[in-house]
Order: C-alpha cells, then sequence, then structure tokens
C-alpha cells in the first residue's frame, strides 16, 4: 500500500489482527495507523490488499530465515560464515 506496517509479534500487538478487526467492522472508510505514527483512510478493499501484502511479507521473511539458516548449518569455516548476508 505504500506505508510501513509491523508485520512482526511484539506482545499483545500485531498489525495484522488489527487489520482484520477493521476488516470484520464492516465499515468504509476506517482510519489506520502505520507503524511511522501516520494515519490513512482505508476502504475494505484497500485493508484486503494490506492484508494480503502483509501475509506475502510474512512469508518472504520466513524463506529468508531458512535460507539463512540452511547457510549457516552448512558453512565449515569462519570464512563461510562471515560472508553470510542478510
Amino acid at each position: 500500500m505504500g506505508f510501513p506496517v509491523d508485520n512482526r509479534r511484539s506482545g499483545d500487538k500485531f498489525d495484522r489482527d488489527n487489520v482484520e478487526s477493521l476488516i470484520a467492522l464492516n465499515t468504509d472508510p476506517v482510519t489506520f495507523k502505520d507503524s511511522n505514527g501516520d494515519f490513512h483512510s482505508l476502504t475494505l478493499a484497500d485493508l484486503s490488499i494490506l492484508k494480503t501484502e502483509m501475509i506475502q511479507d510474512g512469508l518472504a521473511i520466513y524463506q529468508k530465515k531458512w535460507t539463512l539458516e540452511s547457510q549457516i548449518n552448512n558453512a565449515t569455516t569462519i570464512e563461510e560464515l562471515e560472508a553470510i548476508t542478510w
């Protein structure tokens, strides 16, 4: 959607849960506060797109994590470990 959201779990705050709650309200438009503290007026269609983007981002992060774990587990030298980058 072009603005930052926090797609990580942190205690009881999780932006995707907030988006799902806003969708459940079935009210159009609603105000959403991004992770920079900026407010956005979003339609139900916008919220659905945002939720999908958040899911896709979460999956991409897991894929990267699994790739890094594999690289770390397969490294046999300090040099190989030091060559691993995010």
